[in-house]
């Protein structure tokens, strides 16, 4: 049996941390569905009862922290209810969370002064996490990051604000942790961060609605060498919508599926790989509106590695700037030049079935790749239209294979190969 640790940080430097040790950790083996709204009154602990006030201005952190432990110290399911109201929360580490579901009717509110967050990790952070998750109850259920202090800092970089929601770890136990039926506004960078979880093990996010009330400033959900589950998500953020990736010297050992969900005004959805194995990238029934993106899958010049196993079915899109692009001739800047040797990244069939855009840039889609490493694609029944007459729409190739056949529209500029051998049959 483990233990459930919080990090409460109430103060202004990291001195004013303290570590809370909460009890014992719930029993494993709860049947009980996170879909579920309806949870037994008896394990229901309601923070108001423990002095929360939920006036969105008063300090609610130390009632958050009293319903939390005595959630703890149940057996089996608990779940801590936030009610109505907006309940102001300091930065907290959930570590070891077992079997305890935070369900939110009102809004959880984070602090509006970057100062009042003495680290600029996270604002939620799940760690370990196993049957614990946090579910919306209700259409005024939301956690608001207040991250417009961040975003006018101009000294804030890549990496250098916190995220909202972080989910790392261990993901043991079903069903998995998650995010459920919930609003989450405004964070400072990365509204759900996944990090390192096991091999086809990591987080549900269903239901989710993700904004930014300065869609420049923040992002939607990165997922980086870990597993990620997400349906019916609808994410409009300035920055990029999805992403998920790899880094040097390591490989994604998950499993990343979005089903059914909507992406809105932001870079689309990102696959950028450096070093090690990625795949298990299944994209399905999905929406981009007015997105600069749709569909990257990007290897690093630097990088080494190989992006195996990309399939995406059922897209429609609507003045995309670029519906898809594949390459492995790029540099992120987080790179720095791209100096570091390397074989380059090997991108091998990537399947890209039924999908409907009209386009804004004049490019239906670019596939570039190194003389080295030829990519490896599959398009079938795609038809990409330009949004105006002035509009220029025609694929663009170099170093580019792949299985098509006449129900692509442009025609494509791929280097055919049979179906047998895209498929790695012969």
């Amino acid at each position: 049996m483990g233990t459930l640790l919080l990090q409460i940080c109430v103060g202004l430097t990291l001195s004013a941390c303290v570590l809370w040790q909460v009890g014992d950790a719930l029993q494993h083996g709860s049947d009980l569905d996170p879909h579920v709204d309806e949870t037994p009154p008896d394990h229901r602990y309601n923070i108001k009862l423990y002095g929360a006030v939920g006036d969105g201005a008063t300090n609610d952190t130390d009632a958050f922290l009293s319903a939390v432990k005595a959630a703890s110290q149940a057996i089996n399911y608990s779940s801590v209810y936030v009610p109505a109201g907006r309940y102001l929360i300091w930065p907290l580490l959930l570590d070891g969370c077992v079997n305890t579901w935070i369900e939110v009717e009102g809004a959880i509110v984070a602090p509006t002064e970057p100062l009042d967050w003495p680290q600029n990790e996270y604002y939620i952070q799940l760690l370990n996490p196993s049957n614990c998750s946090i579910v919306g109850l209700g259409s005024a259920a939301e956690i608001e990051g207040n991250g417009m202090g961040w975003w006018s800092q101009p000294d804030i970089g890549d990496g250098q604000a916190p995220a909202l929601i972080v989910f790392t770890g261990e993901f043991d136990g079903y069903p998995q942790p998650g995010i459920y039926n919930i609003s989450l506004f405004n964070a400072p960078s990365v509204h759900i961060l996944v990090k390192g979880t096991r091999m086809y093990s990591g987080p549900e996010v269903t239901g989710v609605k993700i904004s930014a009330t300065d869609r420049g400033a923040s992002s939607g959900v990165r997922a980086i060498n870990a597993s990620i589950f997400m349906e019916n998500v609808d994410i409009d953020v300035g920055g990029i919508n999805a992403m998920i990736e790899t880094g040097y010297g390591e490989e994604n050992r998950g499993f990343f599926r979005v089903y059914q969900s909507t992406f809105r005004r932001g870079g689309g959805f990102l696959i950028e790989m450096t070093d090690g194995l990625m795949g298990n990238i299944s994209l399905s029934s999905m929406t981009f509106i007015e997105t600069s993106y749709g569909i990257r899958a990007l290897g690093t010049k630097d990088g080494s590695g190989n992006l195996i196993g990309v399939f995406i079915d059922d897209l429609y899109m609507m003045n995309v700037g670029t519906p898809i692009l594949i390459s492995n001739d790029y540099c992120p800047k987080s790179h720095k030049g791209c100096t570091r040797p390397a074989k380059g990244v090997s991108i091998t069939m990537i399947d890209i079935d039924r999908m409907s855009a009209t386009q804004t840039s004049g490019n239906a889609g670019t596939f570039n790749c190194i003389d080295s490493k030829p990519c490896q694609i599959g398009l079938s029944n795609v038809d990409v239209r330009p949004s105006g007459p002035s509009v220029e729409n025609a694929f663009r190739c170099h170093n580019a294979v792949g299985w098509t056949d006449e129900t692509v529209s442009p025609q494509s500029c791929l280097k055919k190969q049979g179906f047998r051998e895209f498929m790695g049959l012969v």
